[in-house]
């Protein structure tokens, strides 16, 4: 292989075939010659969407470093080849997708007059890209076509036996027949172009296109947290660009765009919005679909650009198109922040139930999920935690509403669900209608931003870290042999607290049923349809001491390990700063919500006792607020060591003394000593009675 005597330096960013035709005229050669001369094969078809121009053989780049002393590396930066590597490296498109997506039909060129003027005829690389649409150096749009024969430019490789032409039309000219391949040659470099300002926003957007085909990301604009490949970036331009061409009025996209630019929708608005950003399309359509998607996408976070783009969706939806959250995307392959801004978009016309589904009070909404209930589900009572559903309460909706309702609300939430399965996967009391009311009565809530706010950082949560309790499981248990008469009385003896006459433990067993299963009391067996038994159960919580509970606790995990559960807590409630990492918003709500911990034997007090399930009452609450008539009811357990079972009935039942000589006897209150034979479980006689003459043994 010789050297070529002649040689000419390749222009930064230039493409091949205009390297090449260079050296032709340098050397006043005909194009097929100069292919031969180098080592560089003759072009198979009269199309650039193969051969030399879309990449070189490692053979036939080393060949063309010998003959014309330029590096193999320069000459593979000169065709389309680098560029499609940088976008395919992380495309968020399939492979088949990328080359249709990056260059214009046939791999045609537009350009830049002035650029042509000033280089004598040098043609760059990336005015082939579909996205080439405004040449920075001269602040102005590119061209497509020759201005005598009006066809687009090099389509299609000089013919073999012809010398180039530059800065000339090198299609064929409208009035040759036959194998005449006489060329237009029209004067490229006089071209009409449409001058911009220099910050024109299409200038700004085509250094941030051609920035971002150098790096493979996206990192400005609404994607600065989160930077995105570019082929994603490129795919949301196109998605965007198209929807704003396909359903913008002229008058509302010319008060968003600079003036020159909606002069141009106005002069050809037919042809611009037809063929979009299309391959086919001309530089001045994708200069206005472009820009006006980057007015939206230049937001500071998909949050704000789904406000920017909201106009959008009132236009759509003004003609009667389909704008549904299901029906989200646009494109393939878009970015998930574009995902997000269009939903925050869409978020004024979703039901409330949508806004949790999609998020949408999130810093980064997205498409509902299949399966994310039922993996929840596992985590969440029935009854939602106190702690949790005080904060959630709203006028018109009850407690016992809003805490059933709030958990079906918990797995809404990113999730494709609907309420009545929701509703039917908690074994609700609230049916899809209640739970629905509830959502639409936090909506018109003057504070419902934060109370979606709190169910969403919830459901997160508990995606995060899942519940130490089963409670499908717990839903499922039985309970029918919960807390028998002896273990009752035991327990009232061990809780400081007198077993009562039948309905106290009733009353107990509803609470525990509910405590343990996370189901409401009603569906227990020992609940009383009653407006009494209703009425003293919502009460029981004012007279449950800490000792009590404590004592309660520790059956409770017996009662669980006989039931074979024994790596949960009898009781839990997520702490509601684990939300804070998702939502910093919910730092002001605070919690004393506390950490999982399993019940210790009798006599030990939980961190459950505390604060769970005792009516939202704390240790001190307890200690403080205790009615006047149980004012005195935690000295039983004194009581009971300075009388223990056995002496009491040896005293009352062997002796026969009364009960007011015994509590004489032992420093103790006539009433406390009859507590203690009550909780002994000793039967006491009629008053009345005949005593025994040995009182004084």
């Amino acid at each position: 292989m010789r050297t070529l005597p002649l040689r000419v330096q390749p222009v930064e960013g230039e493409a091949l075939d205009s390297w090449l035709e260079a050296l032709c005229v340098r050397m006043h050669t005909t194009w097929g010659d100069l292919l031969g001369s180098i080592g560089l094969p003759a072009i198979a078809t009269r199309r650039w969407r193969s051969g030399i121009l879309t990449g070189l053989t490692p053979r036939e780049a080393a060949l063309a470093e010998i003959a014309t002393g330029v590096s193999v590396s320069v000459l593979q930066a000169m065709t389309l080849d680098p560029v499609e590597r940088i976008v395919m490296a992380r495309a968020t498109l399939p492979r088949s997708s990328i080359s249709s997506v990056l260059w214009l039909h046939g791999r045609r060129s537009r350009f830049c007059p002035e650029c042509l003027r000033e280089s004598g005829g040098r043609w760059y690389l990336w005015w082939r890209l579909r996205w080439a649409f405004a040449c920075l150096r001269h602040a102005c749009l590119l061209v497509d076509t020759c201005p005598d024969c009006g066809r687009p430019q090099r389509t299609e490789p000089v013919p073999a036996g012809l010398v180039p032409i530059p800065t000339g039309c090198t299609r064929k000219a409208p009035d040759a027949q036959g194998r005449n391949v006489r060329r237009c040659s029209g004067h490229l470099a006089d071209a009409e172009f449409t001058v911009l300002l220099p910050d024109h926003p299409t200038l700004q957007v085509q250094e941030k296109i051609l920035g971002s085909m150098s790096s493979g990301w996206m990192a400005d604009g609404m994607y600065a947290q989160s930077p995105v490949p570019v082929s994603a970036f490129i795919a949301d331009l196109a998605a965007l660009g198209r929807r704003i061409l396909a359903y913008s009025e002229p008058a509302e996209l010319a008060q968003r765009l600079p003036d020159n630019l909606a002069a141009l929708d106005a002069e050809d608005s037919a042809t611009v919005r037809r063929l979009g950003v299309t391959a086919d399309a001309s530089a001045a359509s994708v200069a206005v679909a472009v820009t006006a998607a980057w007015l939206i996408l230049a937001a500071s976070s998909p949050g704000h650009a789904g406000d920017r783009m909201r106009w959008l969706v009132e236009t759509s939806r003004r003609k009667g198109l389909s704008v549904r959250a299901t029906s989200i995307g646009w494109g393939r392959g878009v970015s998930g922040a574009l995902v997000t801004a269009q939903l925050s978009a869409l978020g004024p016309f979703l039901s409330p139930s949508d806004h949790l589904r999609f998020r949408l009070h999130t810093t980064s909404p997205r498409p509902a999920e299949r399966g994310v209930a039922e993996r929840r589900a596992a985590s969440v009572p029935t009854l939602l935690w106190p702690e949790w559903a005080s904060r959630l309460r709203c006028r018109g909706i009850g407690y016992s509403q809003t805490r059933s309702a709030s958990s079906v609300a918990v797995l809404l939430v990113g999730s494709s669900i609907t309420l009545a399965g929701a509703s039917a996967l908690m074994g609700s009391q609230a049916d899809a209608h209640t739970v629905s009311r509830l959502l639409q009565r936090w909506r018109e809530s003057r504070n419902g931003p934060q109370l979606f706010r709190v169910i969403t950082g919830l459901s997160m949560a508990l995606d995060d870290v899942p519940a130490p309790i089963d409670y499908d499981r717990r839903r499922v248990m039985d309970c029918a042999d919960l807390l028998p008469e002896q273990l009752w009385r035991k327990l009232c003896l061990e809780g400081g607290m007198g077993p009562g006459r039948g309905l106290r433990r009733q009353l107990i067993q509803c609470w525990l049923y509910e405590r343990l299963t996370g189901l409401p009391a009603y569906r227990s067996l020992w609940h009383e349809d009653s407006p009494r038994f209703r009425t003293n159960l919502v009460n029981l919580s004012s007279w449950l001491t800490v000792e009590f509970v404590s004592a309660i606790d520790g059956y409770a995990a017996n009662y669980l390990d006989d039931h074979g559960i024994f790596d949960e807590p009898v009781t839990w409630c997520p702490d509601i700063r684990l939300a804070d990492r998702h939502r910093p918003e919910l730092l002001e709500l605070g919690c004393d919500a506390g950490e999982p911990q399993r019940t210790g034997g009798v006599g030990h007090i939980p961190e459950s006792a505390r604060c769970h399930n005792v009516g939202s009452t704390t240790r001190r609450h307890l200690e403080a607020h205790a009615p006047p008539g149980l004012a005195a009811v935690p000295r039983i357990s004194e009581a009971s060591r300075i009388l223990p079972q056995e002496r009491l009935a040896e005293m009352y039942l062997s002796r026969v003394l009364s009960l007011q000589r015994i509590a004489h006897s032992v420093g103790l209150s006539r009433q406390m000593v009859t507590r203690l034979a009550v909780a002994y479980g000793i039967h006491l006689r009629p008053p009345g009675r005949r005593r025994a003459s040995n009182i004084s043994q």
